[in-house]
């Protein structure tokens, strides 16, 4: 059987106060969860070959210093394992 883990990441911009996230940790859980969610009520996978993960800020791909490195770093990432 095969598994699908998904990660969320994001910025390293601090949330803002009002958010319902207590950090971006929350925030990256609360993305890879939403897909996995998605995945569960398609129908089409098993629910017990998903994983929902977070990396937080700790794993950008582009520089944080600008908007387009920012945006790019607020992401998820799928996985498949066969």
């Amino acid at each position: 059987a095969s598994n699908i883990t998904v990660t969320g990441h994001t910025d390293d911009v601090p949330l803002s106060t009002g958010s319902q996230f207590r950090d971006n940790w929350g925030l990256a859980a609360a993305r890879s969860a939403s897909v996995v969610r998605e995945f569960v009520n398609s129908g089409l996978i098993d629910p017990t070959q998903l994983t929902a993960t977070s990396m937080g800020e700790s794993q950008p791909v582009a520089d944080n210093g600008t908007a387009e490195g920012r945006e790019q770093n607020r992401r998820i990432e799928i996985e498949i394992s066969y």
